[in-house]
């Protein structure tokens, strides 16, 4: 997944107003809002999973780059060491970005060739190090490589989760998650993609605060199911672990049911449906409940409360 990050509902609405008004074409290559509405997410791993997610301390960047020893860094470095805030990072994002077309390459190759040496170091930041060698080997030229060193590599066990706020960056690295997002279209890109990059706009959006993302932990709401409660209102996700028992599941709102383990018997007044792994059924609001058996596990989504 791209460097990328999503509007606010506020930052939404003023943005697709004024593309409107300036008859940007909304399937245009170059329109940053297709739509007036935010796009908050959440991922859950299904596997191990590693992502990058939002700017890491200041200080510690600086000691990362010290460490990196590329000379076409040092004035970042020097600059987080006499003001670690956010200032700092946004002078360094912008310039990465703006970086001269023609120098791209050989400040990409030079970090990913720094990186790939520190890679298998005892250094405490060993992962990133491999981790930006490794897409830098997939994007040559693209300097979000660099940006890849700025952000937080957020590592999420199996039923680990991390919710995505609005002007949050952002990216996927490896794995395989079920993610949940709003109903939105507005994405704005910062690097590790050929699609079109508004550093302006996006230099406007983004949330320049540093510091390590917690992940969202799982609130029990009934013996078989655990949700991942965030503070959006497009969405809730729940996991609904089936052992034989059977699970009654509330009507009145619509759902949508993903499986991902096992096989599942879903009942619906005198309607039966067999879903297996992989397999998803929406449920809607009118349904006065649903009642699940089999051995299985199963995601749910519903609107946030």
């Amino acid at each position: 997944l791209s460097l990328q990050v999503h509007p606010t509902p506020e930052q939404a609405r003023a943005g697709f107003a004024a593309e409107e008004a300036r008859g940007v074409p909304r399937d245009a290559a170059e329109r940053n809002y297709r739509d007036p509405y935010s796009k908050p997410e959440l991922i859950v791993a299904l596997t191990p999973f590693v992502g990058l997610c939002g700017f890491r301390d200041a200080p510690e960047l600086a000691a990362l780059l010290a460490e990196l020893h590329v000379p076409a860094l040092k004035e970042f470095a020097d600059a987080l060491d006499a003001d670690p805030g956010e200032t700092a990072v946004r002078g360094m994002l912008a310039s990465l970005l703006r970086w001269p077309e023609p120098q791209r390459a050989a400040l990409v190759a030079e970090v990913v060739e720094a990186s790939r040496s520190l890679a298998s170091s005892d250094s405490r930041f060993a992962a990133t190090y491999e981790w930006t060698a490794r897409v830098g080997a997939d994007y040559p030229g693209d300097t979000g490589v660099v940006v890849v060193l700025m952000l937080n590599l957020v590592t999420l066990a199996p039923g680990e989760a991390v919710f995505l706020r609005p002007r949050t960056l952002h990216a996927y690295l490896h794995g395989v998650g079920v993610e949940i997002m709003a109903g939105s279209d507005n994405v704005l890109r910062g690097g590790l993609t050929p699609k079109h990059i508004d550093v302006d706009e996006l230099l406007g959006l983004l949330d320049f605060s540093t510091g390590p993302i917690a992940p969202t932990p799982p609130t029990m709401v009934s013996p078989a199911e655990q949700a991942w409660v965030t503070p959006t209102p497009e969405f809730r996700l729940s996991r609904v672990t089936l052992a034989g028992d059977p699970v009654e599941l509330a009507g009145g709102t619509p759902q949508i049911l993903l499986t991902v383990r096992g096989a599942v018997r879903l009942q619906d007044g005198d309607q039966v449906l067999e879903i297996g792994s992989g397999e998803s059924v929406f449920v809607p609001a009118s349904s006065a409940g649903v009642r699940l058996t089999g051995d299985a596990t199963v995601f749910r989504a519903i609107p946030g409360r």
